[in-house]
């Protein structure tokens, strides 16, 4: 199989902020599809590092020319996309909330031959469209008759991060689908490699967070342990990392956390994040609503024990790698953070194994052929 086949269509293939485990599955799928010496076409509507991807079998590479992502792309480029749609067997697109997927899916419609593969963003999920802009909304509707239409045809394959995700998209619960829940591969590497060795690295961070400042994170889950915290005159390290918060967000912070030991950070590097995860005890996860959890995963990866809530998949998962709530109000009452290393090892290896060991990227190749 050539380039002339394989279309992917992603808004990132490098790891960072704000884009989670989909980019990181595609990625994965991408450097997989290179070891069995496939080639593609890769469109991306923001630049990455190439460390991230083999290189070799990459064919053509397209950046599309606007620079507000929020808008959409530039008609030239939106044509572009359609264009290319048009002539291939194959379309890998992240998600159906942007007028990128949506101009691939225009030319997966008229393209009769074409097959879809859809690496799931939590696109689908019931309730997650109440706080998006007008575009991304139209965007969704647009694109979700469309995928359901190649649904009928049997043109379609989506991929979801966990069961739970799967589980929530009941619009789409007749569709052919995989679960898929791959983690950085490139993380392993690199600790492999001793570039980011937690081992090596003194935890002087008790609790980190890090997350966006909204109410699917657990926002309010939060603030209620760092009160339990301001109660007791803790003295535990605390450290904070959001991807923004504007000035009322900081304001709420602050009147909470003034008078612990804390950081605060805002929009950090990639790598800075995962130096502060392999220095920090616990990661404190709250959140209500995650289809995957890839800051979680990363955690885990630079040793960081979790500490989540049981409506969570990654606690029906493994709840004997994980804390709960519970176990951290009672060592914020012992006045410290107990960290087990062999529980951290335990972790790194079960998600290793579950996850990148026995990946299933052979049933999406059945798909394609």
């Amino acid at each position: 199989m050539n380039f002339k086949d394989i279309l992917c269509i992603s808004t990132h293939t490098s790891p960072t902020r704000g884009f989670g485990g989909p980019s990181v599955s595609i990625r994965n799928f991408l450097n997989f599809l290179s070891s069995k010496d496939i080639s593609y076409t890769l469109i991306t509507t923001s630049p990455f590092k190439f460390d991230f991807i083999k290189k070799d079998k990459v064919i053509e590479l397209f950046f599309p020319t606007l620079f507000f992502h929020k808008i959409g792309l530039s008609i030239s480029s939106t044509f572009s996309i359609i264009f290319l749609s048009l002539f291939k067997k194959n379309i890998i697109i992240n998600g159906i909330t942007t007028m990128p997927n949506f101009s691939a899916l225009i030319g997966a419609l008229v393209n009769s031959r074409s097959k879809v593969i859809i690496f799931s963003r939590g696109s689908f999920e019931v309730g997650r469209t109440k706080n998006w802009s007008f575009l991304k909304k139209l965007y969704y509707k647009l694109n979700l008759i469309i995928v359901k239409y190649l649904s009928i045809e049997n043109r379609l394959l989506i991929i979801f991060q966990s069961k739970s995700e799967q589980e929530k998209s009941i619009s789409l619960s007749k569709c052919n689908y995989r679960i898929i829940g791959n983690i950085d591969e490139y993380l392993f590497k690199k600790m492999q490699n001793k570039d980011l060795n937690y081992k090596n690295k003194k935890r002087g961070n008790d609790l980190i967070f890090i997350g966006r400042y909204s109410p699917e994170k657990g926002i309010d889950r939060l603030i209620k342990i760092l009160n339990i915290l301001k109660q007791k005159n803790s003295k535990l390290k605390i450290v904070l990392i959001f991807d923004s918060l504007n000035n009322t967000q900081i304001s709420n912070i602050k009147k909470v956390i003034n008078g612990l030991n804390y950081q605060i950070f805002v929009n950090l590097d990639h790598e800075i994040v995962l130096d502060k995860l392999s220095k920090s005890k616990l990661i404190f996860f709250p959140s209500y609503i995650e289809n995957y959890g890839n800051v979680l995963v990363e955690s885990i990866i630079m040793g960081s024990i979790p500490v989540l809530y049981e409506n969570t998949h990654w606690w029906e998962m493994y709840p004997k790698y994980c804390y709960g709530e519970k176990d951290l109000i009672n060592f914020i009452n012992k006045g410290f953070i107990y960290y087990d290393e062999k529980l951290s090892n335990n972790c790194i290896n079960f998600i290793y194994n579950s996850c990148i060991k026995n990946n299933t990227f052979n049933s999406i190749l059945d798909f394609i052929f």
